[in-house]
C-alpha cells in the first residue's frame, strides 16, 4: 500500500536502504522531496532525472539488499563503529567539496596543515589570537560556538588578513550536512558579518547539492566591498579549520 504521505527519512521502514545498503538510502532525501504534501515543494522530472544520473555515476555498479544480522550481544558496538566510520567517511567526502568549491572560487589556496579532517581545533587560537571557532558568527555579528559545535568549517584569509570566507557545516552519519557559509570584513580591528547563509539537510556527493555551495560561496564573496581577485602567481588566499 501508498504510504500514508510523505516518505521521511525519519521512518526507517520506508528508508532505500533494505534495497541497496547505505548507497540507496543515499536516495531517501530524494524520495522525501519527491512525495511532500505540497506539489510546489516536489522535484520536476528534470531534477529527479538528474539527481538519479548523480546517484549512479557516485555509486556506480549492482547493488543488493543487506543480509540481516541477528540480533545479539555486541551488536550495539558493531553498529556504532559503523555510525562512526560513515562519519568519517562523509566527513572527508565533504571536507574535499569545499576545498575544491573554495578554490574554485578564488584560486589555488594555501591551506595549512590544519585543513583536515581528524585535525582537533579546541583550544587552539588564530592568528588573531581568537579561539577558532570565533571565525562563525550569527546574524548580529557576534561569534557563535554552541550551534556549529561538532561541525567542520574551514575559513580562508585573504592576504593583508582584512577578508575572511567562513564555509562548512554539520554533518551526520546519514550523509546529509547543514551548510554554513560567511563573508567577513576586519574594519577597525575587529571582524564585521557582511553576509551569512545556512542550508539544512544538504545531502552530501551529490551534484545538485555541489551546485548549491558553489552559489553559496559565489553569494558570499558577492558582499565583498572591495572586488576579488582570483589568485594566479602569487597566492592571496590561506585556508585553516576552526571548528
Amino acid at each position: 500500500m501508498p504510504p500514508p504521505g510523505p516518505v521521511l527519512r525519519s521512518q526507517q521502514q520506508f528508508s532505500m536502504y533494505r534495497f541497496g545498503g547505505g548507497d540507496a538510502a543515499a536516495l531517501d532525501v530524494l524520495i522525501e522531496r519527491a512525495t511532500a504534501f505540497n506539489a510546489e515543494d516536489r522535484p520536476t522530472a528534470a531534477e529527479f532525472r538528474d539527481e538519479l544520473r548523480a546517484w549512479l555515476d557516485l555509486y556506480p555498479g549492482r547493488h543488493t539488499p543487506p543480509v540481516l544480522v541477528p540480533s545479539k550481544k555486541g551488536r550495539g558496538f558493531e553498529y556504532l563503529q559503523h555510525v562512526l566510520d560513515r562519519l568519517d567517511t562523509y566527513q572527508r567526502d565533504f571536507l574535499g567539496v569545499i576545498r575544491s568549491e573554495c578554490e574554485f572560487a578564488v584560486g589555488p589556496v594555501e591551506w595549512d596543515d590544519t585543513a583536515r579532517v581528524d585535525f582537533d581545533p579546541r583550544n587552539e587560537f588564530g592568528f588573531d589570537n581568537q579561539p577558532r571557532f570565533a571565525a562563525v558568527m550569527d546574524e548580529h555579528g557576534r561569534f557563535e560556538h554552541d550551534d556549529w559545535d561538532g561541525s567542520f568549517v574551514l575559513a580562508l584569509r585573504h592576504k593583508g588578513e582584512h577578508k575572511r570566507l567562513v564555509v562548512g557545516g554539520l554533518v551526520d552519519h546519514k550523509g546529509t550536512v547543514d551548510l554554513v557559509t560567511e563573508y567577513q570584513e576586519r574594519v577597525d580591528g575587529r571582524w564585521k558579518l557582511l553576509v551569512a547563509g545556512t542550508d539544512a539537510a544538504l545531502p552530501i556527493n551529490r551534484l545538485t547539492t555541489r551546485k548549491k555551495i558553489r552559489a553559496a560561496i559565489a553569494a558570499a564573496l558577492e558582499a565583498a566591498t572591495t572586488p576579488l581577485t582570483r589568485n594566479e602567481g602569487e597566492l592571496g588566499w590561506i585556508g585553516e579549520r576552526v571548528l
